[in-house]
Parts: structure tokens; sequence; C-alpha cells
């Protein structure tokens, strides 16, 4: 069985501890080598809504990225989900993202590896960079730990909490 490490965003800013401690202990239930970034919290980008709670997971999966994700987004949607017709931008009780699995690139069952918003939030490159500093982004041949030295995030305040 070839197992490789999915490194997973979690977020969400309705009732987010209820929601994120939930999803990690289904994901703790389900899967091995669990890494845990710390918690951040941040405004709301791109709408008016209350703040989120961001954090990555790393785990090791046998699944393929294509079960992986129907397995976040049943998570997701077990925990209240509601999508809205195609906005991005919305409240959530959870969201649940790939951002890297192994070393795999481009667009591999409906999901982009490496995701983009790891370089266009602070809330997702700032936690990612802590467990996964060492690791490569492939298309700029840096490191998480250098991009998340060298990315100004001016707009976009986060600050550490505890869960």
């Amino acid at each position: 069985m070839n197992m490789s490490v999915a490194y997973i965003s979690i977020g969400g800013n309705i009732n987010p501890k209820k929601h994120i401690k939930s999803a990690l202990e289904a994901i703790q239930q389900d899967f091995d080598s669990i890494r845990v970034s710390s918690v951040f919290e941040s405004k709301a980008v791109g709408f008016q809504g209350d703040n989120f709670l961001n954090l990555v997971i790393s785990v090791e999966s046998a699944l393929s990225i294509g079960d992986l994700n129907r397995y976040l987004h049943a998570l997701e949607d077990k925990e209240g989900r509601v999508r809205t017709n195609g906005k991005d931008w919305d409240s959530r009780t959870l969201d649940l993202d790939i951002l890297l699995y192994g070393e795999e690139q481009g667009v591999i069952d409906g999901v982009e590896l490496p995701r983009d918003e790891i370089l266009e939030h602070a809330h997702v490159l700032r936690p990612l960079a802590e467990i996964a500093g060492h690791l490569i982004h492939q298309p700029t041949a840096k490191s998480y730990a250098q991009l998340n030295e060298e990315i100004r995030f001016e707009d976009q305040k986060i600050w550490r909490i505890e869960l």
C-alpha cells in the first residue's frame, strides 16, 4: 500500500472551535502520523463576516487524491457546511482543502496541487510553513519557510490562538 503525506488546510468561521475540533477528532480516527500546526485567527477575506480560525495538518494517506477530497467534502457536510451557488467567499462551518499531496503537481482528480491559495493567503502559508517549512514549493523552487519570510501579506493580519 503506497502512502503519501497530504497537507490539508482546515478553517471556518461559524462556531469554528466546535467544528474544527470535531474534524480533527474524525481525521485522527481515520489517518496515521498526523501533525497539526498552530491555530491562527484572521479577519474574513473578500467579504464581511466573523473572524476565521485556520490551521494546517499533515496526514499519511493511502487514498487517491480524489478519494481524499471526497472524504474531506463528506466531513465538511457532516459539520453542516452549506455550499452557496458558486460563491467562493462566504461564512462556513468548515473548509477542508488539500494543499499538497506527496510530490504531485498539476490538476489531479479536480484538485490543484500545489494549491494556489498557499501563496495568496497568510492563513494558509503561515501554518503550512510551520509544519512543512523544509518542503519545496516546486513552481517557485523555494521552501515554504523561505516563502513565508519573503511574502508580505500587509493587508492580512493573522495571530496565533489556542483552540
